[in-house]
């Protein structure tokens, strides 16, 4: 079975990823007209520190949200600042995320290969169910797979 410490730490690491996809999420969708009543949605989303611990990641990201406009800063001024910065504030946090993380790239897929990547992922469900049924697989057959299932094909 997958050491508990381990599972853990992946855990950590995904919840990070998780959490800075929704603050880029919500960045991204950040409109002038919009920003004064999200800016505290993205404040909070970059309230990372008990994610990024001690890690380089943490500091840029302290850094980042220490130049957005404060929430309680006037609706206009804060319009202002995002017409301004918003599109630079928003390419120097997916800076960051691509930097530190290898997440946040835009990817330009064909059909074709959103197809491939569609079945790639229902493979990997259908796995996870297996491993979570009461299937007919040795426990080792379970084991590799569990080892295997989301790691990376190449080392890190």
């Amino acid at each position: 079975m997958i050491d508990r410490s381990l599972a853990s730490e992946v855990e950590g690491e995904l919840a990070l990823d998780l959490a800075l996809t929704h603050a880029l999420a919500v960045a991204l969708t950040l409109t002038p007209d919009l920003i004064h009543n999200r800016l505290t949605a993205l404040h909070l989303a970059l309230e990372l520190d008990y994610l990024t611990g001690v890690k380089p990641i943490g500091s840029l990201l302290r850094q980042l949200k220490n130049q957005l406009p404060h929430p309680e800063e006037g609706s206009e001024s804060v319009q202002q600042w995002w017409k301004l910065n918003g599109q630079s504030w928003v390419s120097q946090f997916r800076g960051v995320m691509i930097e530190q993380r290898n997440i946040g790239h835009e990817w330009h897929l064909s059909e074709a290969s959103q197809l491939l990547l569609e079945q790639y992922n229902n493979g990997n469900k259908l796995l996870v169910e297996c491993l979570k049924s009461n299937s007919q697989m040795t426990s080792k057959v379970q084991q590799k797979i569990e080892e295997t299932l989301l790691l990376p094909m190449y080392p890190l």
